[in-house]
């Protein structure tokens, strides 16, 4: 097993947006691997990568440009299999400007400020398990499957920008602000399906701060009007997830009006101290999940703007130990 190890220094460097922590540590590397400038049919297997400023292993690199009119070309057919990344500062795998992709059987973990604290800093950010990066140039037709993704002080697995992406069989767990997000910013979001995964204790960092997260605190997200396509949320379980944070603690959070949704034979147990699951979005299906929660927390919370009867089939659904369902 290859090794690539950068050192941290000791201080936090720089104050950016009001956050208790951001711009990296002093005196590391960026970047452990990196794979940029048309590369194709590369393999990378069985590496220990930690400790470095940016990513620990990088598909496409911000730094070639990111126009908002011209491409960057693109990478083809990478794999990213029975790798180790840990303790960098923004993620462990970062992906983007590449076509055909697979993370596989890899332990992504403890990304994020060294010094983070979840229970007072009032952001969590940054600090991501695996992400498609915010970029014109974006991940295309990818799969991420049978990782362990946990101890990410912001979200395991997240998406600023994607077409066909699959999210099947991981294992998500104690993750501060999401286990799974697809969070539109200014690029596309379309088809992704998030299938088979486990995801506990995620979304439970206590000391977020709603005015200056701006979002919820989740098991799963998927966010914007640029969420598109077909979103599946299938077969999931979900447990302890949405808690414990001063903002909106929401198990499963929706609120995508262009997505064709299917959340379809999920389970949530205790997730939610808000809403176990929140919904804003046009058309779709939702049947046969088990919700099981607390007295305090609506199972099915509709948000306004949207008429949940005529755009969304609602059947074989059921719900316990809540007070409302709220749909």
């Amino acid at each position: 097993k290859i090794e690539f190890i950068s050192t941290f220094g000791f201080y936090r460097n720089g104050n950016y947006n009001g956050a208790t922590f951001q711009g990296g540590k002093t005196g590391n590397c960026g970047i452990g691997i990196l794979v940029r400038n048309i590369c194709s049919n590369i393999e990378i297997n069985g590496c220990n990568v930690y400790g470095f400023n940016y990513s620990g292993i990088q598909v496409g690199f911000l730094g070639d440009g990111n126009s908002d009119t011209v491409l960057q070309p693109y990478n083809r057919n990478v794999r990213i299999v029975n790798c180790s990344t840990y303790n960098n500062f923004s993620q462990g795998i970062g992906v983007m400007a590449v076509d055909g992709y697979e993370i596989e059987n890899c332990n992504i973990f403890n990304n994020g400020h060294y010094d983070a604290n979840w229970e007072l800093d009032g952001i969590m950010n940054p600090g991501y398990g695996i992400t498609c990066i915010s970029a014109h140039s974006r991940a295309i037709n990818g799969t991420v499957k049978n990782n362990n993704v946990y101890g990410n002080n912001r979200k395991g697995i997240d998406t600023h920008g994607s077409d066909n992406l699959k999210i099947i069989g991981n294992n998500i767990y104690n993750n501060g602000i999401s286990g799974i997000a697809l969070a539109y910013t200014f690029y596309p979001i379309k088809n992704t399906i998030i299938e088979n995964n486990i995801i506990n204790n995620c979304g439970v960092a206590s000391g977020i701060d709603s005015e200056v997260q701006g979002t919820s605190v989740n098991g799963i997200i998927a966010s914007g009007d640029g969420v598109s396509g077909k979103l599946v949320i299938k077969n999931n379980i979900l447990k302890d997830c949405g808690k414990n944070a001063n903002t909106s603690r929401i198990g499963v959070d929706v609120v995508c009006k262009n997505a064709d949704v299917d959340i379809s034979g999920n389970a949530l147990l205790n997730c939610g101290e808000k809403h176990a699951v929140q919904l804003k979005c046009g058309n779709g299906t939702i049947d046969n999940n088990s919700i099981d929660g607390s007295d305090y927390t609506n199972g099915l919370y509709n948000l306004s703007g949207y008429d949940l009867t005529n755009n969304i089939k609602l059947s074989n659904n059921i719900f316990k130990g809540y007070s409302s369902k709220n749909y």
